[in-house]
C-alpha cells in the first residue's frame, strides 16, 4: 500500500485484451494494489468503479515528485521456483532436484511449495552457488566448482554464460586454470613485470587475491635494488616481454639471481591475458616444486 501526496498523478493502465489505455488523473488518496487488482480511494467514484473491474497487466506511475515508492503487485512480490532455477540455469530433474534440495537446506523454502518471495533471492542465488554450482561444462570448470563447493556433481548449465566459475569467459576460465596452477607449484607471491595498464588491472582482476600480486610498470624508473627485492620474495617472477616494457627494466630482473633470490624466471611471449595465463599454466604444469630455480628462458636448473 501507499499513501500518495496531493500533487497530481496519472496512472497508465493498459488493460489486457481491451487494447486501450484507461487514465486517472488528480488522485490524492491511497492507492492498494493486490493480486494483480488496482484499487483506489478517490471522489472520482465512477473512475474507480471501472478501475476495480479491470486487472492491470502493467502500472506506471508518473510524477514531478522524485523519492516515491509504491509496492508492486502480488506477482512481483515472488518468484516461480522452477522458472527462476531455469534462469540460473538449471535444467533436467536431476539438476533442478539439488538446487531446490540446497534452498530448503538454507531455509528459503520448504518441499511441496512452488513459489519463493522476491526479497529472498539474493540469498537463494548464494546459497546455489555455494551446494549446487554449474558449469560451462569445461572439464577445469568442474574439478575448480566440485573443489570449492563440496558438491559430488556439478550440473551442466543451460547455456555457458551460467557457469558459476568462468561466466562463459575464456578469459576467466584460464584465469581459473592459471590459478589452480600457481596453488599447485607453491607460487603464495607473483611478480610480473611489463603490460599495459590495461592488461595489468585486468589480470589483478582475473587472479582477485588469489596470490600476492605485484604488477611492475615496464615504462617507468626501477633501481636495482627494488628490483632485487622483487626477485627476493617471490615465488615466481614474469617477463611479459612483447608488452610495453623497457630493457633497462627488464635487464634488472633477468640479471643473474643473488645467494637471497629465489624466484623461478619465466619469460612470456605472447600478449594478452587469456594467452599469459595459458602460457604460464602449461609451464607450471611441467615445473618441479617451489623453490627450484630456472633459468631466463624458464628451463630449469
Amino acid at each position: 500500500a501507499l499513501a500518495l501526496a496531493a500533487p497530481p498523478l496519472v496512472f497508465e493502465l493498459p488493460w489486457g485484451g481491451l487494447g486501450r489505455g484507461v487514465a486517472a488523473s488528480g488522485v490524492s488518496g491511497r492507492v492498494l494494489i493486490h493480486g494483480g487488482f488496482i484499487a483506489a480511494a478517490d471522489d472520482r467514484r465512477h473512475r474507480l468503479r471501472r478501475l476495480r473491474r479491470r486487472r492491470a497487466t502493467r502500472v506506471r506511475i508518473y510524477s514531478e515528485h522524485r523519492g516515491l515508492s509504491m509496492m508492486p503487485p502480488m506477482g512481483e512480490q515472488s518468484r516461480e521456483i522452477d522458472a527462476f532455477l531455469e534462469r540460473q540455469g538449471y535444467h533436467g530433474a536431476d539438476a533442478v532436484g539439488a538446487a531446490r534440495a540446497a534452498l530448503e537446506a538454507a531455509g528459503l523454502t520448504r518441499a511441496g511449495k512452488q513459489r519463493i518471495a522476491a526479497t529472498k533471492l539474493d540469498r537463494a542465488i548464494a546459497a546455489l552457488r555455494a551446494a549446487a554450482p554449474v558449469s560451462c561444462g569445461n572439464a577445469a570448470c568442474n574439478a575448480a566448482l566440485a573443489r570449492s563447493t563440496g558438491a559430488a556433481k556439478v550440473a551442466v548449465a543451460a547455456r555457458a554464460d551460467l557457469c558459476h566459475r568462468c561466466a562463459g569467459s575464456a578469459t576467466r576460465r584460464t584465469g581459473g586454470r592459471l590459478v589452480t596452477a600457481l596453488a599447485a607449484a607453491g607460487v603464495r607471491r607473483l611478480v610480473v613485470v611489463g603490460g599495459s595498464p590495461n592488461s595489468r588491472d585486468e589480470l589483478a582482476s582475473l587472479l582477485d587475491g588469489a596470490v600476492d600480486l605485484t604488477l611492475v610498470d615496464g615504462t617507468k624508473r626501477r633501481t636495482r635494488e627494488q628490483a632485487r627485492n622483487d626477485r627476493s620474495r617471490a615465488d615466481l617472477v614474469l617477463i611479459w616481454a612483447p608488452t610495453e616494457l623497457e630493457h633497462k627494466v627488464s635487464n634488472l630482473y633477468t640479471a643473474p639471481a643473488g645467494p637471497t633470490e629465489r624466484a623461478r624466471l619465466l619469460h612470456v611471449g605472447r600478449r594478452g591475458v587469456s594467452a599469459l595465463a595459458q602460457d604460464v599454466a602449461d609451464e607450471l604444469e611441467g615445473l618441479p616444486p617451489a623453490g627450484a630455480r630456472t633459468s631466463r628462458r624458464g628451463r630449469r636448473r
